[in-house]
């Protein structure tokens, strides 16, 4: 199983106009330095980074795009759903956690991050399981039998998160790895399609503009002007005066517009997302021709990692991907005919993508739709 979701709820990567709107962030990090793999599992010391109240580009002491607490529960009770299926339901994993079936990446971001450890919290929860084995009724010193059970309980041991410069990242399109990129897009824009998608934005930032109470010259992007917005909803905060629901709608439906613009093409897919999904792809090769180990390998990512990819894997929503969105790669093998199946799902719903008749694609039907629309030469296709 390959599982890649969008990290929880955080707070805004962008301060509003004239906002005295404060955030003050709860969650943080502990971390300990060791030296390779040798740092032990129950360290003596550990630090905690916090940040500076008012240093920030946020009023309060969040920085931008850092996870709630909302957002650790969201990814706690998403990874309990998958110990209920993947675990409880199918018996595809063990219950306790082992790290030699189980592969996690990142992009380098603290909420993808600490999304991931949340979501694993979840779905195999940090605590000492007890060995009942050892468990001896007739003992009837207190203190001994306390201190035998310590000793004789299992700890969770360091879980490996592994991730990369992101200059070097693929989970996310980029023009680093594909210097055409931008061009592409830029010729994307040359439309009909855009020029009227561009005209309904130009109409409305006059409004946003008075609104903010700033010339219309001085407006951040209108697009992103969406998620400050979306952030003070999910928080209860105050919203702008004079934001209606007929602005707030259209603001929505450019910016969903203009993001499927772009994700649902064919070939900004095979530039942005191809390396991505090769990887994917790679490993379900491994799996199928027996040299895999791992059993379940998760990516924690964002909504520019869950909608790219299902858009150019196929059945997507067309919807902006909510916190926690998530798409699975399930490989599935019949012990009987020993055929291979693939099972695609987004949001734990299963989609049918290429040319697959059923939601359980066999698995030479999927490998020829990944083949397909992957590019057969991506140095050229990005010009390097």
């Amino acid at each position: 199983m390959q599982v890649i979701f969008r990290h929880g709820d955080r707070t805004p990567t962008l301060v509003l106009p004239n906002s005295d709107v404060v955030w003050e962030c709860s969650l943080n990090t502990l971390l300990n330095a060791g030296e390779g793999f040798a740092l032990k599992e129950s360290p003596s010391r550990l630090h905690r980074k916090l940040y500076l109240p008012n240093r920030e580009e946020l009023p309060g002491n969040c920085e931008f795009g850092q996870l709630t607490e909302l957002g650790r529960q969201q990814h706690i009770n998403l990874g309990s759903q998958f110990r209920h299926l993947y675990v409880d339901r199918y018996h595809l994993l063990p219950e306790d956690l082992d790290n030699e079936l189980i592969w996690a990446r990142s992009t380098d971001f603290s909420r993808t991050f600490q999304s991931l450890m949340a979501n694993l919290e979840g779905m195999y929860p940090a605590e000492y399981h007890h060995n009942d084995d050892d468990d001896d009724d007739d003992d009837d010193d207190d203190d001994h039998r306390h201190h035998r059970n310590d000793n004789n309980r299992k700890k969770v041991g360091i879980v490996p998160i592994y991730t990369m410069d992101s200059s070097k990242e693929n989970m996310i399109a980029s023009s680093n790895l594909c210097p055409l990129l931008p061009l592409a897009q830029y010729l994307l824009t040359n439309t009909t399609a855009w020029r009227e998608h561009q005209a309904q934005l130009d109409a409305l930032r006059p409004e946003l503009a008075a609104i903010f109470n700033v010339p219309v010259d001085k407006l951040p992007d209108t697009s992103s002007l969406l998620d400050p917005i979306e952030a003070r909803i999910c928080h209860n905060k105050p919203l702008p005066n004079g934001l209606t629901d007929d602005i707030m709608n259209r603001l929505v439906n450019l910016t969903i517009y203009q993001a499927n613009y772009m994700w649902n093409n064919p070939l900004i897919g095979q530039m942005g997302m191809s390396p991505f999904l090769r990887e994917l792809f790679a490993r379900m090769e491994s799996a199928v021709a027996g040299e895999s180990k791992p059993k379940y390998l998760v990516y924690s990512g964002h909504d520019t990692t869950v909608g790219p990819l299902m858009a150019y894997l196929g059945g997507f929503d067309n919807l902006f991907p909510p916190y926690t969105a998530h798409a699975e790669l399930e490989l599935w093998s019949d012990y009987r005919s020993r055929n291979w199946f693939v099972q695609v799902k987004y949001d734990g719903e299963a989609k049918k993508v290429g040319n697959c008749q059923s939601e359980m694609c066999p698995w030479e039907t999927f490998r020829d739709h990944v083949r397909s629309i992957l590019p057969s030469d991506y140095n050229t296709l990005c010009g390097l």
